[in-house]
């Protein structure tokens, strides 16, 4: 009997099921709610925040909620760097996927909206719904491409060069860019050109330069981990929270322009985003139904935007019952993350034949810096 045949997608998955371990698949799906969490409580965004009445019990659960949830994104990019440098093969229909992706979730998006009847059929509009202005998935597909060359220096040093690596990495990129953005909070000046991300700062973390140190933490994690008991990292945790609350908290009494507290590259959230990995990473179990739910962290990353103008967060918040807020809080990240998930799916059944044909007139879509030292 000739060997059943498994499409390239299908054989893809099985291989990945069998590599991923639940804890960390876990906090994807912590992570990516994470991020539902954070933007329902964006000003610009869901609002929550805007509309919660400064030292309100609906605002301090908010504040609360925003800190537990602020490294996120750091996380995503620290478990990135912890699988990705296993390897130094690179797939280059990956970001093309990515990038697609964004542009034809923001054509259905649109499309739906006209049939609604909410806004008018126009090529401008088409158009412009499809250009893929996605930072996060931007800067993640440039760190995939560069990441391999990373991987060689990454898997070469010794344990005391990478320390000596991740103290000025940490010193530059995250301890000295916060303390430049809190003297222009401080001071009320503009220090143009003092940062050491960029002329006009560190933008709060929104960078490749953040995405790279993390991708470096999370290669360290990889390759020499971090004996550190869960009790001592539990305490870590909640430390830092009440410190990232208090200080949120104190921005906004001040009156300050914005909370530095929250941004991506400060010491204290790259800090929660390492303690939270580790604490995850303890948990020593496989799940296929979690190893399945996670696959949809991207997804919802991607919808849940969609939903934030119609979720009635305002009218939520402005009831002033903490109850009711988280009430509605989980129930929106909960059917969000659901509703990505199916998504998800149909999505990759309409996708996968298409791509399956790319790879075959495209043989050599891939490339791998060589037989390198690796993990």
């Amino acid at each position: 009997m000739e060997p059943i045949k498994v499409d390239n997608c299908q054989q893809a998955s099985k291989q990945a099921s069998k590599q991923r371990q639940s804890g960390i698949e876990l906090l994807r799906i912590f992570a990516a709610m994470g991020v539902v969490i954070l933007h329902y409580n964006n000003g610009m965004m869901g609002g929550g925040m805007k509309y919660a009445a400064f030292g309100s019990a609906n605002s301090i659960l908010l504040y609360i909620l925003e800190a537990f949830c602020v490294a996120a994104v750091n996380i995503f990019v620290l478990i990135n760097g912890y699988f990705d440098l296993r390897s130094n093969r690179r797939d280059l229909i990956k970001p093309i996927k990515l990038i697609v992706q964004v542009m034809l979730f923001n054509l259905a998006y649109y499309l739906l909206r006209v049939v609604i009847g909410h806004i008018d059929l126009s090529i401008s509009h088409i158009i412009g719904s499809m250009i893929p202005a996605n930072w996060f998935i931007i800067l993640y597909c440039a760190l995939y491409m560069v990441s391999p060359f990373l991987n060689i220096t990454l898997n070469q040093i010794t344990m005391k060069e990478y320390h000596v690596l991740l103290g000025i990495a940490v010193g530059i990129f995250s301890f000295y860019p916060m303390v430049v953005d809190n003297l222009e909070i401080w001071t009320g000046k503009v220090w143009m050109g003092l940062s050491s991300i960029g002329m006009y700062g560190s933008e709060y973390g929104y960078t490749i330069v953040n995405f790279v140190l993390m991708y470096i933490i999370g290669a360290y994690l990889q390759r020499f981990g971090w004996k550190i008991s869960k009790p001592c990292l539990l305490i870590a945790f909640a430390l830092n929270t009440m410190l990232l609350v208090v200080w949120g908290l104190t921005d906004t009494y001040l009156g300050h322009k914005e909370i530095l507290a929250w941004e991506y590259c400060s010491t204290f959230v790259v800090f929660e985003a390492v303690v939270t990995f580790l604490l995850f990473s303890k948990l020593k179990f496989q799940n296929r139904m979690i190893n399945k739910l996670a696959k949809a962290s991207l997804c919802v990353y991607l919808v849940h935007i969609y939903f934030l103008p119609h979720l009635r967060i305002k009218e939520i918040i402005l009831m002033n019952s903490p109850g009711i807020t988280l009430a509605h809080l989980t129930l929106c990240v909960l059917v969000i993350y659901a509703f990505a998930y199916v998504v998800n799916l149909v999505y990759l059944v309409i996708t996968c034949p298409f791509y399956e044909k790319i790879e075959e007139i495209w043989p050599q879509h891939s490339y791998n810096l060589g037989n390198r030292k690796e993990c």
